[in-house]
């Protein structure tokens, strides 16, 4: 499901690149289906990497998909999208930070964290990016929110948007992903107030973020 609704949310590019790809799918399908004229499936290791040459070669590809062996996008040329799914938020702004070019104009972006999506909304805000549309895939009980970024500047108003963009509003499973997120800040709440030393900085925090998050549920 995470992968049919990335290749979905793709815009057409002739070079794509795939950051820590394992088994290359994504690099592989972009170009399979002419989402893509080229990819680059990147991994940090050997391993991951050689079970990527084997997908790719064994899928006839090899003259339309290339590997590199690097960190994030250390030394990897431009591409007109870039695709970072499967970890956490924080990792995913660093990748991003590891190339000068992920700042041009006219780049794509596809990102899923698995973790923190919350910091990683917050570092695109920071840094220029704009979440021009965000879906959210189900995959058994767990949700995965997925979004389509590029340059530009985006209004940030309430915390609820760091937990889920305003372009996600449309998504069919907008309101599912915003009842899990509340049901996991509520019991960080009732967590925090029952630990025997509180933090009332982060009860106040963690109450705001519940507040503004059933007021945008209200709204979907």
């Amino acid at each position: 499901m995470r992968l049919e609704t990335i290749l979905s949310m793709a815009p057409q590019v002739q070079s794509a690149v795939d950051v820590g790809a394992d088994h290359a799918k994504v690099a592989i399908e972009l170009v399979r289906r002419g989402i893509a004229t080229r990819a680059t499936a990147t991994d940090v290791g050997e391993g991951p990497l050689s079970r990527a040459k084997l997908a790719i070669s064994a899928c006839g590809m090899s003259d339309r998909v290339s590997t590199r062996l690097t960190d994030g996008l250390t030394d990897v040329p431009k591409h007109d999208l870039v695709v970072i799914a499967g970890m956490g938020g924080e990792l995913i702004l660093h990748i991003l930070d590891t190339a000068e070019w992920t700042r041009d104009d006219g780049v794509w972006f596809i990102l899923q964290p698995m973790t923190a999506g919350e910091r990683l909304r917050a570092g695109l805000f920071d840094r220029g990016y704009l979440v021009e549309r965000e879906e959210i895939a189900q995959e058994g009980r767990k949700f995965y929110p997925i979004l389509l970024v590029r340059r530009g500047e985006e209004r940030y108003e309430s915390l609820d948007q760091l937990y889920l963009s305003r372009a996600a509003d449309k998504s069919p499973l907008a309101k599912a992903y915003i009842s899990h997120v509340l049901s996991r800040m509520e019991r960080q709440l009732r967590g925090l107030k029952a630990a025997e030393e509180q933090d009332s900085a982060r009860i106040t925090e963690t109450e705001q973020i519940i507040a503004a998050l059933q007021r945008r549920s209200e709204t979907l």
